[in-house]
C-alpha cells in the first residue's frame, strides 16, 4: 500500500486540476498582448481562484469541506510547483540593473545577482543580505585597529577569520604601499554607508515570477496557522516523552546488524540508521551523503532543503550513535534493495508531484507503523492520547541522546549555548526551529546496553527433521520434491525458496508446490528474531483474508513478474490508462469486483499498486475507530489505519453529525472487503 493512495483518490478538492488550470491561465496570459501592467493584474485574479477554491466557501458543504491546515499545505504545493518551472520575476533584470547604478561602491556585489537561475538568485540575495547584517560588528572591529599598528596586517587577518564572507574585501586593506592602508579602508566604509538602503532594496526585491505575490494565504488562515504551531509547541512543551537509552540503543544495535539481505525489512535498516545519524527519511533512504571523520563520526551532506531538493554544497559532521562503520555498512544495504531502487528512479507522469512528496507518499506508511511496532516493542509508550509514534520521532530522540552525551564533554560546544548546538547538529538554517526537538527526556544515558543477538539458521538441518514427516512419506511426489529442496539448499543456502524458484529447478505442478511448501513453512524461513523485537496490532477482529498464493505476499508482491499474481485467487483486469493520467485496475475476487485507480509508470506497475491497495483494504475493520479533533471552532472526524487516513470529514457544527458522516463514507467506500 503506498501512503494515502486511498486517501488521494477520494480527496475532496482535485489539487492537480487546480494546477493544471492555474498553468494553462498562465500561459494564456504569456502569450497574449496585453501589456505588463495588464498582464500583472490578470495574474493576481489567477492566483485569486486559486485561493477561493482552497479557502473560499469552505463551510457550504460540510462533507467536502477541507481544513485550514490542509488547505495551507495544498498552497504551499501550488507555490512549489510554480517554483519549480524555475520561472524569474519579469522585472529582476532591469530591477538589477537600476540598483548598480544606484549603489556605485556595491557595484560588483549587485552584479554577481544577474544572469542567475531561480535558486542561484534566490541564495545569492539571502547571501548578500547576510552579508550586508554584519556591516554595523565589521565597521567597529576594523575602526579598532590602527593603519600604523606594525601588526596591522595579523590584526586584519584575525578579524577575517569571524568574518568569512568579507574576507576579500579585508585583504585588500593590506595593499603592498602602506601608505594607501588609509585610502582602502575609506574605500570600505563608502561601501558601509550605502549598505542599508541596499539591503531595503533587496528586501523588496521581486525574485519569483509575478504570480507568487498572490499566491498567499489569506490573513486568517495566516493567524490560524501560526496560533496553532505556537499552540502544539507549547503542548510538546508541558507533554515530554522519556526516552530509555540502553533500550533504545539496544535495538538501534539490532537494526543495524542483519543477518541478511533477504530477511531484513528496507524498514528496519532505515529506522536504525535514522537512530544513529538523526537524519530525516529522504536523507536516510535517497540523497544523503556519508563520510567517516572518526570511529562515531560521520560528515553529512545532501541535507533536505525547504523548497526540495537536497543541499550538497553544506557538509557538516554529525555524531554517530553505533559505530560509523556499522552505519555506512546499512546505508549501502538499504539503497541496494530493489525496492528503495525502483521507488528512487520510478517517476509520476503527468503528476503535480515534487521529488520529496514522492519518497514520503511511498514510504511514511511503512516507516511509521515499524516505529511503532519497535517503540512498542521496547514497552516505550507516549503517553499522550492521539500521540502515536511517528518515524520523524527519530530525529528527536538522536538529538536529545546526543545532547545528554556530548553537550557538556565535547569541547566543540565549549563557547555554543544549548540553541546554537541544536541548530549546528540538525542544520537548521533558523534557529527557532530546534523548539521543536525537545519532547524527548533521555534517562539512564551512557550507561551500557545488553546486545540482542540475531542468531543464524541452518535450514538444511530443519528440513532434515520433515525426512519422515507423515504428510511427506505417503506421496512420492513430496518426497522427491523434499529432496530436491534439500539440494537446492546445500547450494545455496540463502536461496529464497519460492515456488517460481522450485518450479524453475525441477518442474512440478505448483498445486504440489503450495502443498509442500505449507507443511515446511517454519524450517525454510529465516530467523533472524527481528519479529521478537517488535510489537504488531492485533488483527483478530479483522475479517480473514482469503487464501493467496504464497509467491503474492503484500512483502515481496513488488518482486514478482504478473503473471504470478494472475495466476492466483484473484483476477485482474489489462489496466486501462485513464485521461486523468492515472491507471483503472479491477481486481475480480469470489466473484466481487474491486476497481482501483491508481498511479504508476506502466501497466506492470498500475497492477502492482492496485493489488497493494487491495491488500491493504482487505485488513480494514468493519467497526473502525473515530478520531476527532477541535480545531478553531471546527470538527475534524477520521477514520486511520496504519498510518493513513482513510477518511475525513470535517467543518463546523455539532460533532456527532461528522462521526456519523465518516463512518457513512467508510462503509459506502470499503463495505464490500466484508463480504465473505
Amino acid at each position: 500500500m503506498r501512503n494515502g493512495d486511498i486517501d488521494k483518490r477520494s480527496r475532496k478538492i482535485d489539487l492537480d486540476d487546480i494546477i493544471d488550470k492555474m498553468f494553462k491561465e498562465i500561459d494564456e496570459i504569456n502569450a497574449s498582448q496585453k501589456t505588463q501592467g495588464q498582464k500583472t493584474q490578470s495574474f493576481k485574479r489567477a492566483a485569486e481562484k486559486v485561493s477561493r477554491a482552497l479557502y473560499g466557501e469552505r463551510a457550504k458543504n460540510k462533507q467536502n469541506a477541507i481544513t485550514h491546515n490542509t488547505a495551507s499545505k495544498y498552497l504551499t504545493k501550488i507555490r512549489n510547483q510554480v517554483t519549480a518551472k524555475g520561472w524569474l520575476h519579469h522585472s529582476l533584470a532591469s530591477t538589477l540593473r537600476r540598483t548598480v547604478n544606484r549603489y556605485p561602491n556595491c557595484q560588483y556585489l549587485i552584479e554577481a545577482l544577474e544572469n542567475k537561475n531561480l535558486d542561484a538568485t534566490r541564495l545569492g540575495v539571502k547571501a548578500l543580505k547576510d552579508k550586508l547584517l554584519q556591516i554595523s560588528r565589521l565597521k567597529k572591529a576594523v575602526s579598532a585597529v590602527d593603519t600604523k599598528d606594525p601588526r596591522y596586517a595579523s590584526k586584519i587577518n584575525e578579524i577575517a577569520k569571524s568574518f568569512d564572507s568579507w574576507n576579500l574585501e579585508l585583504q585588500n586593506l593590506k595593499p603592498i604601499n602602506k601608505d594607501d592602508r588609509n585610502n582602502k579602508t575609506t574605500e570600505l566604509f563608502s561601501l558601509f554607508e550605502e549598505s542599508e538602503e541596499l539591503f531595503k532594496d533587496l528586501e523588496s526585491l521581486k525574485i519569483d515570477h509575478e504570480i507568487m505575490r498572490w499566491l498567499i494565504k489569506d490573513s486568517f488562515s495566516a493567524a490560524v496557522s501560526s496560533e496553532t504551531s505556537a499552540f502544539a509547541l507549547a503542548t510538546k512543551k508541558g507533554q515530554t516523552i522519556d526516552i530509555n537509552y540502553p533500550n533504545i540503543m539496544s535495538r538501534c544495535e539490532f537494526l543495524l546488524s542483519p543477518i541478511s539481505a533477504e530477511t531484513w525489512k528496507w524498514e528496519a535498516l532505515a529506522t536504525g540508521i535514522a537512530f544513529a545519524t538523526g537524519r530525516r527519511a529522504i536523507e536516510v533512504l535517497v540523497q544523503g551523503k556519508f563520510k567517516k571523520s572518526g570511529t562515531y563520526k560521520l560528515i553529512f551532506s545532501g541535507q533536505a532543503k525547504e523548497r526540495g531538493g537536497a543541499d550538497y554544497d553544506n557538509e557538516f559532521e554529525i555524531y554517530s550513535l553505533i559505530k560509523a562503520d556499522t552505519v555506512l555498512a546499512a546505508i549501502d544495504m538499504l539503497r541496494s534493495y530493489s525496492k528503495i531502487e525502483s521507488m528512487i528512479t520510478e517517476l509520476e507522469s503527468g503528476r503535480h508531484y515534487q521529488f520529496n512528496e514522492l519518497v514520503h507518499n511511498r514510504t511514511a506508511a511503512y516507516l511509521n507503523e515499524f516505529m511503532r511496532q519497535i517503540m512498542s516493542g521496547a514497552k516505550m509508550h507516549t503517553g499522550i492520547a492521539d500521540r502515536p509514534w511517528v518515524f520523524k520521532d527519530t530525529r528527536a530522540i538522536y538529538a536529545a541522546i546526543c545532547f545528554k552525551l556530548f553537550f557538556e564533554t565535547d569541547k566543540r560546544w565549549a563557547k555554543m549555548d544549548q540553541d546554537m548546538f541544536f541548530q549546528t547538529l540538525l542544520g537548521h538554517s533558523d534557529p527557532k526551529a530546534q523548539a521543536h526537538y525537545k519532547q524527548f527526556k533521555i534517562t539512564e544515558a551512557g550507561n551500557k546496553w545488553e546486545s540482542i543477538i540475531a542468531e543464524g539458521k541452518n535450514r538444511l538441518s530443519a528440513l532434515n527433521e520433515f525426512d519422515a514427516n507423515e504428510d511427506i512419506v505417503k506421496s512420492k511426489a513430496l518426497i522427491r520434491m523434499h529432496e530436491n529442496v534439500k539440494k537446492l539448499i546445500e547450494q545455496d543456502p540463502d536461496i529464497k525458496l519460492t515456488q517460481r524458484a522450485i518450479k524453475g529447478a525441477f518442474g512440478g505442478n505448483y498445486e504440489t508446490i503450495r502443498k509442500y511448501l505449507a507443511i515446511v513453512d517454519e524450517a525454510i524461513k529465516f530467523d533472524t528474531t527481528l519479529d521478537s523485537i517488535l510489537h504488531k496490532e492485533d488483527e483478530s477482529t479483522n475479517k480473514p483474508k482469503p487464501k493467496l498464493n504464497t509467491e503474492t505476499k503484500t512483502d515481496n508482491v513488488l518482486d514478482k513478474a504478473p503473471d504470478a499474481i494472475i495466476n492466483d485467487k484473484p483476477k485482474f483486469s489489462k489496466p486501462i490508462k485513464l485521461d486523468s493520467g492515472y491507471w483503472q485496475v479491477i481486481i475480480t475476487h469470489n466473484s466481487i469486483n474491486y476497481d482501483f485507480d491508481v498511479e504508476a509508470k506502466d501497466s506492470l506497475a498500475a497492477m502492482r499498486v492496485a493489488w497493494d491497495e487491495y491488500q491493504f483494504c482487505l485488513t480494514l475493520p468493519e467497526a473502525p475507530t473515530v478520531t476527532t479533533l477541535r480545531k478553531d471552532s471546527w470538527w475534524i472526524a477520521r477514520i486511520i489505519h496504519r498510518d493513513v487516513t482513510v477518511c475525513e470529514v470535517s467543518g463546523p457544527g455539532n460533532k456527532r453529525d461528522y462521526v456519523n458522516s465518516v463512518i457513512d463514507n467508510y462503509q459506502k467506500s470499503f463495505s464490500k472487503y466484508w463480504q465473505k
